[in-house]
C-alpha cells in the first residue's frame, strides 16, 4: 500500500473483525509486468462478516434456506453439487460449504445458517447412492434414503416445518 489506505474494523464480531480493508498501489502494475508509474487502487471485502453484521444491526434480512448439504471428501462434494442443482432446480434453496471442512465445522455451520435440513454425504453414501437427511429444526433422528428418494423427503420435512 501507499497513499490512501484504510481498514474498516468492528468489535462485534470477534476476533474476525476486519470486514473491508484496501488503498492504492501505485506499484502493483509495474511489479506484475506492465508500464511504470500506472496507478493502481485494491480492496478486499468479507461478504461473510458484512452479512453478520448486518444480521446483528438489523436481524436476519436473508432467508435461510432450505437445505444445507455437509460433504467429506472430494467424492462427496462432487456428488453434493448434482444433489444441490437438483433441489435448486425444484425451488428448494440450498446452501452448500465450499473446501475442506469437518463434519463438526460443517454442522455448526448448517445449524447457524437456519436451514430445515442437512443433507450429509461421505464415501458410504456416495457408494450406495444414498444420502442422509437430518432435521435440523426438530428431534428427529437422521436417516438414510436412497437418491431416488431425495426431493420426495426433502419436500415432505420442507412442507412439515413450514406447515
Amino acid at each position: 500500500y501507499n497513499r490512501t489506505v484504510f481498514e474498516w474494523l468492528t468489535e462485534e464480531l470477534g476476533a474476525q473483525g476486519a470486514v473491508c480493508a484496501g488503498g492504492r498501489y501505485d506499484g502493483l502494475v509495474e511489479h506484475l509486468g506492465g508500464k511504470q508509474r500506472i496507478p493502481a487502487t485494491g480492496f478486499a471485502l468479507g461478504l461473510d462478516r458484512l452479512v453478520e453484521l448486518v444480521q446483528l444491526k438489523q436481524g436476519s434480512m436473508i432467508d435461510p434456506p432450505d437445505v444445507y448439504l455437509v460433504s467429506l471428501g472430494a467424492a462427496s462434494q462432487a456428488k453434493g453439487w448434482q444433489y444441490a442443482e437438483i433441489l435448486r432446480e425444484h425451488g428448494y434453496k440450498v446452501e452448500m460449504f465450499c473446501g475442506e471442512g469437518t463434519l463438526k465445522n460443517q454442522m455448526k455451520r448448517a445449524d447457524k445458517s437456519g436451514a430445515i435440513i442437512s443433507l450429509l454425504l461421505g464415501e458410504n453414501e456416495v457408494r450406495s447412492d444414498s444420502i442422509t437427511l437430518k432435521a435440523m429444526r426438530q428431534d428427529d433422528e437422521q436417516t438414510t434414503v436412497a437418491a431416488t428418494e431425495l426431493l420426495d423427503r426433502v419436500g415432505a420435512l420442507v412442507r412439515e416445518h413450514k406447515a
